[in-house]
């Protein structure tokens, strides 16, 4: 979410206002039994002594049955990427939905690296003549290549150009532009290129939600839904690289975009509502950098529009939807107002990822949409995703876990229930006597 000599100084999690804190688990992965993991890892098989007639194998026994599995999985690996090139469109888009999978739940970097030439000019094939969920699976798998790779520029150059042109092409559907646009935003994360080129993508994605802009005449557009999906996939990409951009260029977006992006979140989509009052909070993030004491000169009619969205209660919107909405702009709201933000604490077994700002929240979120529930496998052992995330190493999981023992845990347990058992008690005595005394 590494190569060497990497950049930091524009990797790096900002730092943010504490507030509130949330905690999140981030979700297992699912395997299939007939996949065993390539990185060196041990399976449930092969991890357990196995017996046959009683008798334990030897160590040298159980390296062979791994390195068996290990040349299987690599053997339906090699068949998967064979398969992107076949005639079939079922076969292909099968293959590619193969791969995405095992490049979600595991980290192959040895694999890909000598094979990268092979897998991305057959994932570009199928973004450049493929149809709808051909290309969306295709972009998606491109994202996960560079992720396992790391900042590769002869990847992200074979990427680039199709996913500018399929993402920039009305006559394209909706779901292939969505994945395009999506991914074309992750990869130039991932990519280290100089500030002008991040500009010139931004550009390009703004050209895109700019549609959702008010009218001339200051109504609002009506889009039909897989649009404004369009649309909301290409702003969250801007947003991802607004964390990524130096301050001079920022700060041209901050001068131009914060009542633009005001107008968009009177949007009827709620999806790209909060996508624009993201922006917003990542723009004043950045202002907020260089001047603490920055206010728009739109400012209290921003206040004023997300303490409405936060507030709002219609019947007519869904009742999930409200309270995703109202969620997300008291958060903003919190922000923009008080400067206070709602830190959030990822676990992942001994370790903790802390995202104090909009700008850890922003990558966050947007490499977690990427690697869905393999996104714990890859913060734990992908050096190039724990760099980006300043997690350092990956750390050694076979040293023993410090956990407070079952039965510390229930003592502690039954001795708080204990204490907060006395604490009510007393809170009903009191309640009883002032009863008695009003009599």
């Amino acid at each position: 979410m590494p190569k060497t000599g990497r950049r930091k100084d524009h990797r790096g999690v900002g730092g943010g206002n504490n507030g509130n804190k949330k905690v999140a688990d981030v979700g297992e992965p699912s395997q299939s039994d007939d996949e065993a993991p390539c990185d060196g890892s041990r399976s449930n098989e092969t991890q357990s002594i196995m017996s046959v007639g009683g008798e334990k194998h030897t160590d040298e026994e159980q390296e062979v049955d791994e390195s068996a599995a290990v040349d299987v999985l690599e053997d339906k690996l090699l068949e998967y990427i064979e398969g992107i090139t076949q005639k079939s469109v079922k076969g292909r888009v099968d293959s590619l939905k193969a791969l995405t999978s095992a490049f979600r739940n595991k980290v192959l970097v040895d694999f890909l690296s000598t094979r990268k030439i092979s897998v991305s000019d057959g994932l570009a094939r199928c973004i450049h003549k493929g149809k709808a969920e051909e290309q969306s699976s295709a972009a998606m798998c491109a994202v996960l290549l560079l992720l396992q790779l790391g900042s590769d520029d002869e990847v992200f150059r074979t990427f680039a150009p199709v996913l500018k042109t399929t993402m920039m092409d009305t006559s394209a559907s909706c779901q292939s532009r969505t994945a395009c646009a999506e991914a074309l935003g992750v990869l130039s994360f991932l990519s280290d290129q100089e500030p002008q080129a991040f500009k010139e993508t931004m550009t390009l994605l703004e050209g895109i939600f700019s549609a959702s802009y008010l009218k001339g005449d200051g109504s609002t557009p009506n889009h039909c839904p897989n649009t404004t999906n369009v649309h909301s996939s290409a702003m969250a990409s801007w947003n991802l690289l607004m964390t990524v951009v130096p301050y001079s260029i920022s700060d041209e977006f901050i001068e131009s975009h914060l009542r633009k992006l005001l107008e968009v979140m009177t949007s009827s989509d709620i999806e790209l509502r909060i996508t624009a009052g993201e922006a917003i909070a990542i723009l004043y993030e950045h202002a907020r950098a260089n001047d603490e004491d920055f206010e728009a000169d739109c400012y209290d009619e921003l206040c004023v529009s997300l303490r409405k969205l936060s507030t709002e209660c219609n019947k007519y919107r869904a009742k999930k939807d409200r309270k995703q909405q109202r969620s997300s702009f008291r958060d903003i709201l919190n922000y923009v107002e008080d400067y206070q933000f709602s830190n959030e604490t990822i676990k992942m077994n001994r370790e903790r990822l802390l995202l104090d700002s909009w700008t850890a929240k922003t990558r966050y979120d947007s490499l977690c949409h990427v690697l869905g529930s393999g996104m714990k496998i890859h913060l734990q052992g992908n050096e190039f995703l724990r760099d980006i995330f300043e997690l350092g190493p990956p750390q050694d999981t076979s040293l023993p876990t410090r956990l407070i023992s079952k039965e510390n845990r229930r003592f502690q347990q039954t001795e708080a229930f204990k204490a907060r058992t006395k604490n009510r008690t007393k809170q009903r005595d009191k309640k009883t006597m002032c009863g008695a005394s009003n009599d």
